[in-house]
């Protein structure tokens, strides 16, 4: 059974355009610009890696895959406790 965290985690990741979060139209434009190009420079990056090397690179990406995820989870609870300090404290004003 999922958590109420867990729901709105689930929620929040599940928006079509996660730049939308992004303080303002240039920072997504730019984060969508940037994701994008790194993604394209780790396709070329994989067609041009030796076999043995293609190998350590396809565990690096997973490993790095992993900790963003984690990443994420902190972050998310991190902006979570904040919002639900500030609205605990605007009830109490």
């Amino acid at each position: 059974m999922k958590t109420p965290l867990d729901a709105l985690y689930d929620y929040a990741r599940q928006q079509d355009d996660l730049a939308r979060w992004l303080f303002n139209d240039d920072i997504a434009e730019t984060y969508r610009e940037a994701t994008a190009y790194a993604h394209k420079q780790q396709l070329q990056l994989l067609d041009s890696l030796a076999p043995g090397d293609l190998e350590r690179y396809r565990k690096f990406l997973e490993n790095s895959d992993e900790a963003h995820e984690l990443d994420g989870e902190i972050l998310f609870c991190q902006g979570l406790s904040i919002g639900l300090r500030l609205g605990a404290l605007s009830m109490m004003a």
